[in-house]
């Protein structure tokens, strides 16, 4: 593809304003008059081209399949394949898959654990597990940002330690 479809296709994909490198190199009017009429014929071969420049991007898009929301290629589909689930979510679809039940909602299939990792940073990663922890063993998740402990469940008024950072609760 000439160099100038792809800065065009770009330009589309990418809404946004030209940058002045751009406008330096746009010719002036009178520049591309006299260019338009010696390459009538190669515009339509130009048009082609872009045309299916336009269509390969297209095409390199992909669906997430609960939302039906289509993504550009650049944006990381996240693939369940854990066994014999099989289905492609978008980070938010999977972040809400997560919260209500950890599982693919079409089969059932546990959501894999690097991919729940992958999809959360890592401040959210932690409170997540923190609370996972925390619901399982039935005890306190540490009042630290930073810290994933869990403190046991107190039946008395007396603080408990956590267990990671041992700060009293």
């Amino acid at each position: 593809m000439p160099q100038d479809c792809l800065m065009q296709l770009q330009g589309l994909l990418s809404c946004g304003k030209p940058s002045l490198t751009d406008m330096e190199r746009s010719p002036t009017i009178a520049e591309s008059t006299s260019e338009a009429a010696s390459e009538s014929s190669s515009t339509s071969g130009a048009l082609e081209e872009c045309t299916a420049a336009a269509a390969w991007a297209r095409s390199q898009r992909w669906q997430c399949d609960l939302c039906f929301e289509g993504f550009p290629y650049y944006e990381r589909p996240w693939r369940l394949d854990q066994g014999r689930c099989a289905h492609t979510l978008c980070r938010r679809c999977v972040l809400g898959c997560v919260e209500w039940g950890h599982r693919c909602p079409y089969d059932n299939e546990p959501i894999p654990p690097i991919v729940v990792c992958g999809v959360m940073g890592t401040g959210q990663y932690i409170h997540h597990e923190k609370y996972e922890a925390a619901r399982c063993t039935g005890g306190i998740p540490c009042v630290s940002a930073d810290c994933p402990g869990v403190a046991p469940a107190a039946d008395s008024a007396v603080p408990v330690a956590c267990g990671g950072c041992r700060a009293l609760m």
